[in-house]
């Protein structure tokens, strides 16, 4: 276990995209209003996760493919979902 790379998945939206992403999610009220507040928060927690030795793995939220995948497994679109999602991205980069 002492070389095991830790790598943690995290949902990341492209700008184009993220009106429409807000728009999908359930608790939307939950996410920054403007992408660029977003993307601040996301680079602060990306750089405090590398900091502490761990692989963070963009998982891109396409809110056109999103709702179908979280309704393939029976969630709701909300937090849950995004990091199921980022999670298994993560799983399937980091095993390659």
């Amino acid at each position: 276990m002492e070389n095991a790379i830790i790598a943690v998945g995290l949902p990341w939206y492209r700008k184009a995209d993220y009106p429409k992403s807000l728009d999908i999610m359930a608790d939307a009220d939950l996410l920054p209003v403007s992408h660029h507040d977003w993307q601040q928060k996301a680079e602060h927690l990306e750089r405090e996760l590398g900091a502490k030795g761990m692989r963070t793995i963009r998982a891109i939220i396409d809110p056109q493919t999103f709702p179908a995948w979280c309704t393939a497994r029976g969630l709701d679109i909300n937090a849950k979902a995004r990091t199921t999602f980022a999670n298994e991205t993560a799983y399937r980069q980091a095993r390659q």
